[in-house]
């Protein structure tokens, strides 16, 4: 660093010194700053938001439908590392799950099963008119990938760990996929379920006993208030 001293014009000309006021110019070296890149701090998104309303909806019960809960903010609770002991309970609660659901899938594989291989022993129901005969082996399709989607999550879910859901839940598309996969076993047997019900339901009507598909109708009714009450509160 070089410093210029330059002598006041009344100190040069022999004037006093409390007289002249001293200008001093000292040059300072300076060096640009260099900025570097900030680190990306920002924590991404959980998953991504659906701009409707009903997207959202359908997210939510796409999220109890797959893992039981209904908040992006309770799934990065669970999987957050300090909390493993919450996601070992939360792990083994799905296990079971799906279990579950494996198990009342295969009372309806052999259910449908049952219905499909033996003839009416009463004419208040007749399942092998065209209508109830294939909602029933619908039924009984539906089960069974109820039960090889849920035999198949089993496997998976034995060794999955929190921070690869948590790593996963940071690309929108692909959680949505894995939600998916994780609902199938639950929309497959509510599905075939419905088939079955539907299946009876028209084994009764192709019968001949009036009280029969009166109870029947009262029941339908009664059902699809229910169901329609339920959907007018979640959507």
């Amino acid at each position: 660093m070089s410093e210029t001293h330059t002598l006041p014009a009344g100190l040069a000309a022999g004037k006093p010194l409390e007289e002249t006021v001293a200008v001093v110019a000292v040059p300072v070296d300076t060096k640009p700053e260099i900025s570097l890149p900030r680190a990306n701090t920002q924590v991404p998104p959980l998953l991504f938001s659906p701009p409707t309303l009903l997207g959202r909806r359908i997210r939510h019960v796409l999220f109890l439908l797959a893992l039981g809960i209904s908040s992006t903010n309770r799934l990065r609770e669970i999987t957050a590392p300090e909390n493993e002991s919450q996601w070992q309970d939360f792990k083994s609660a799905l296990f079971s799950r799906v279990g579950n659901i494996n198990v009342v899938a295969s009372l309806i594989l052999a259910t449908t099963a049952a219905f499909l291989t033996t003839e009416p022993g009463t004419s208040i129901a007749n399942w092998l008119q065209p209508m109830p005969y294939v909602t029933i082996l619908a039924a009984f399709c539906l089960a069974f990938l109820a039960v090889g989607c849920g035999t198949f999550l089993l496997f998976v879910l034995m060794d999955v760990q929190a921070n690869s859901l948590r790593e996963l839940s940071h690309r929108p598309w692909k959680f949505t996929l894995a939600l998916t996969l994780l609902a199938l076993p639950t929309l497959f047997v509510g599905a075939a379920g419905a088939a079955g019900i539907v299946g009876l339901c028209g084994a009764v009507w192709c019968g001949d006993n009036a009280v029969a598909k009166a109870g029947l109708t009262l029941t339908v009714a009664l059902t699809a208030g229910i169901v329609l009450g339920f959907v007018g509160t979640v959507f």
